[in-house]
């Protein structure tokens, strides 16, 4: 049996493994949406809560989501 260094083999292939693992968990959830692979911004990270929020106050306001109890709300989606 031939002997391998463990971290010289990790250092290898480390690129090659972390592509595989990312395609399969892709590939379990069913999606076919890209990992995303780079942090996101500070910026884009303000914009999409801003967003966020915008669309959580339009629905509220139009009465989409309601308030039903503590920590529990409905959606309103086909009427």
């Amino acid at each position: 049996m031939r002997r391998l260094e463990f971290d010289e083999y990790i250092n290898k292939h480390k690129t090659m493994a972390r592509r595989i693992w990312l395609d399969a968990e892709g590939a379990r959830d069913g999606s076919h949406r890209n990992v995303r692979r780079r942090p996101k911004s500070k910026e884009e990270i303000e914009i999409l809560t801003r967003l966020a929020k915008a669309r959580l106050d339009r629905a509220r306001s139009t009465g989409e989501l309601i308030m039903v109890g503590p920590g529990r709300y409905r959606l309103r989606v086909f009427e």
